[in-house]
């Protein structure tokens, strides 16, 4: 027993070091991230305060779920005590878990809105954030309601239960949907920059980052779905999913926090800097009021064309 009892504590300090080892990385990376902000002279957007946000509710939800792993139960033969603490502490961070994916994708989406002033990303970029929206409250709602009151926390009796299996499914798919969303929008913009194939395609790598976070989250479902148990999908002796979990928040928060290195920041500024320009002078031309040809003029139309495609060029160069 006595054996037992400290390989547990031993599961139990090790999972307790991964959960705070990834929230000081995940940590890290904001502090980069803002001090890149500082050092470019650039203010706090929209998206920073997003991100800022995410970070605070990450260290509750680190703190909850905390409190689960501290309570040490094993699988089998557990207490009363032992099993509530465990099934409170982990109630209490999954509505922190979602919220915080939620804040980081709209940080992203505030991120792709300042990329490109063109109004069909904008409106794509509102149907994601209203998207994600939804999602949040329909897969917190369900998670705070997930079994019978006035135990909600309670999932050792399934038949006082929704379908967890269900719920997570959806939860974790739609997830995976919005980041790859994210990732297409991000391609779509930079596909258009002004810029050198090798800055290109770098700036292409620090954003396909963010798959690193549907990776982990398709890793996460499918150890979730492989639990035949309740409590095992819960507390399993290394506690798989639950620190798949914090792999996932964790990630997220890094792989938005990457485009925003130095060298990554300067190349978008460039690009983006190229590409209003040269759409506020097409925007000029296409005010210009049309002059018909005359007898006087010696341009024919395809010169006309040809003249205005080099003068287009020369701009953008």
């Amino acid at each position: 027993m006595d054996n037992s009892n400290e390989a547990l504590r031993t599961n139990s300090r090790l999972t307790q070091f991964i959960i705070w080892f990834l929230f000081i990385a995940a940590g890290f990376s904001v502090g980069v991230r803002l001090g890149t902000r500082r050092a470019m002279n650039h203010g706090l957007g929209v998206d920073d305060k997003l991100i800022i946000g995410s970070l605070v509710i990450y260290l509750g939800q680190c703190i909850a779920i905390s409190v689960a792993v501290s309570a040490d139960v094993p699988i089998s033969n557990n207490s009363n005590e032992g099993s509530n603490s465990f099934m409170k502490g982990q109630y209490a961070s999954v509505p922190l878990l979602i919220l915080v994916l939620t804040l980081v994708k709209w940080s992203n989406s505030a991120f792709i809105r300042q990329l490109s002033p063109k109004q069909s990303y904008r409106k794509s970029v509102l149907v994601l954030s209203t998207i994600v929206g939804i999602w949040l409250v329909s897969a917190t709602v369900a998670g705070l309601f997930q079994c019978s009151l006035p135990t909600p926390w309670d999932i050792t009796d399934s038949s006082r239960c929704i379908n967890r299996l269900s719920w997570w499914t959806f939860t974790v798919v739609i997830n995976v949907i919005t980041d790859i969303g994210l990732v297409v929008l991000y391609f779509s913009i930079i596909a258009k920059l002004q810029l050198s194939r090798t800055r290109k395609a770098s700036i292409i790598m620090a954003f396909s980052t963010r798959l690193i976070v549907v990776g982990i989250a398709l890793g996460q479902l499918a150890t979730f779905l492989s639990s035949k148990e309740p409590m095992e999908a819960v507390a399993s002796s290394l506690r798989l999913p639950l620190v798949l979990n914090q792999a996932v928040l964790s990630s997220s928060v890094i792989t938005a926090c990457v485009p925003y290195m130095k060298p990554f920041m300067q190349s978008l500024q460039t690009g983006i800097h190229r590409i209003n320009n040269t759409s506020a002078f097409e925007d000029e031309l296409m005010h210009l009021p049309r002059q018909p040809l005359s007898s006087h003029s010696n341009d024919t139309p395809l010169e006309y064309q040809g003249r205005l495609s080099r003068t287009r060029q020369i701009f953008k160069g």
